[in-house]
């Protein structure tokens, strides 16, 4: 097991996760929000971290996983590759994707509409789990630092988004 706190360019805090896998241009965590708490996963651009490190709050977390014999693969069937693969299996599996800028506070979750080069057009989603398809955004796919996945969060806007889907279905 291998934990680390992961600084990311332009973010205040430190994050946290369980390494999974990692390529020339991402990494895979599995997500620490607390202590020995796991929630969703993220995908870091590795131009954008800064730091990595393990230190001795990081190895009791991994020695309390192991304990727990969790496991340290990424989800079965994902593979880092392209980002439009990577958000296609994302969204097959999970409904939807959150995108991360510069800013730490500025979250996207979304779903992906067409890549056009390297620019992704996004559907946006309200906290709501509302689609409005005048909603849709430009990302430059260079530009984003992070891609989170099957958070507790993220899995109930997709429920929310699932039964608006479900309401539309029965005015028709």
């Amino acid at each position: 097991m291998n934990v680390e706190r992961i600084k990311v360019k332009g973010w205040k805090g430190k994050e946290r996760g369980l390494i999974l896998a990692e390529n020339e241009e991402w990494l895979l965590v599995q997500c620490i929000p607390v202590d020995y708490l796991l929630d969703g996963y993220k995908l870091y651009r590795k131009d954008s971290v800064l730091k990595r490190s393990t230190k001795s709050d990081e190895e009791m977390i991994a020695h309390v996983f192991g304990l727990k014999k969790l496991s340290n693969k990424a989800p079965t069937g994902f593979k880092l590759g392209s980002i439009e693969s990577m958000l296609g299996w994302i969204e097959k599996k999970h409904g939807l994707f959150e995108l991360q800028m510069k800013r730490e506070e500025e979250l996207f979750f979304g779903k992906l509409v067409e890549m056009e080069e390297e620019d992704l057009v996004v559907q946006l989603l309200a906290f709501d789990g509302s689609e409005d398809e005048e909603n849709e955004y430009l990302f430059a796919s260079k530009k984003i630092r992070a891609i989170s996945f099957g958070s507790d969060y993220a899995d109930s806007l997709r429920l929310l988004m699932e039964e608006q889907s479900q309401k539309t279905l029965k005015k028709v």
